[in-house]
């Protein structure tokens, strides 16, 4: 979510804090004259920004709440974008998947309390909505769904990067049939 102000009057300002209510999410700038940075949301929570103003003489008294402003998650492209951003598991890089088999996805580099969502495809099919940690990363534990045709697919997780632009990652995995027991 973009969090923008007004430049402070005061030639002293050296930078902001900008917070989301509700939190934990803020952003920071290093300039009187930058008066946006990007906040981490979750999609469907509504959002109010404050902003406090910092100079070498203190901060400024905390400013009026933003009006409300909802977060979005992404929506899902109809083709997974190129990236070279892989996409990794809690058993490390994979190739293959089994229709049914449960799974943790694992990413990074989004930003912070934003949601991600992963997806499969062939076909878009959503596995998972989750919330980053402090640090921009996620684990999203998922099953992969038992009906899933044989073939080539991607797995996607999409979210927003720290500078406020999309972020993808992706692996290309081959399922094969169950094999029945006889």
């Amino acid at each position: 979510m973009l969090a923008e102000w007004t430049v402070a009057s005061d030639p002293g300002v050296t930078g902001y804090t900008a917070s989301a209510v509700p939190g934990p999410a803020t952003c920071t700038t290093d300039s009187r004259t930058i008066t946006s940075c990007v906040l981490g949301a979750v999609a469907g929570q509504s959002y109010t920004v404050t902003v406090v103003a910092h100079s070498v003489a203190g901060d400024s008294v905390v400013s009026t709440a933003s009006a409300p402003a909802t977060a979005i998650a992404p929506a899902a492209p109809p083709a997974p974008p190129r990236t070279p951003l892989k996409l990794t598991t809690d058993r490390g890089p994979i190739t293959s998947i089994a229709p049914g088999q449960p799974l943790t996805f694992i990413g990074s580099g989004f930003a912070p309390f934003s949601t991600v969502v992963v997806s499969i495809y062939s076909a878009p099919a959503t596995l998972a909505t989750v919330t980053t940690d402090a640090s921009g990363g996620f684990s999203a534990p998922v099953t992969i769904p038992a009906g899933l045709a044989e073939g080539s697919h991607t797995m996607l997780a999409q979210g927003t990067a720290p500078d406020g632009t999309a972020r993808a990652m992706a692996v290309a995995v081959t399922t094969t049939a169950r094999r029945r027991c006889r």
